[in-house]
């Protein structure tokens, strides 16, 4: 079984650059604290939730970036979030 790799979460910038190591159709991951570090100014019981309108639009405008276009899926039950690679570019 392949375990899927976990993504470099530093900045925004490596994520991006890990997501694009990614083979088109594969999927990496970050802990949901890295992503609400990167993303959202809530804190971690509210990060991505109903109220986290700015959060989650951030996180969709970065993986719709053309450069490492990518789908994610948040993941709260492993502390997850994966972003899968939709295209090689």
């Amino acid at each position: 079984m392949h375990l899927p790799p976990k993504l470099d979460a530093a900045n925004e910038a490596a994520l991006s650059r890990s997501i694009r190591t990614l083979p088109a159709g594969e999927r990496g991951w970050i802990t949901m604290g890295e992503a609400r570090a990167l993303f959202s100014p809530l804190g971690d019981q509210y990060a991505f939730g109903d109220s986290d309108d700015r959060g989650k639009a951030a996180i969709a405008a970065f993986a719709a970036q053309p450069e490492h276009r990518s789908s994610y899926d948040f993941m709260p039950v492993e502390d997850r979030i994966y972003f899968t690679r939709t295209r090689n570019g």
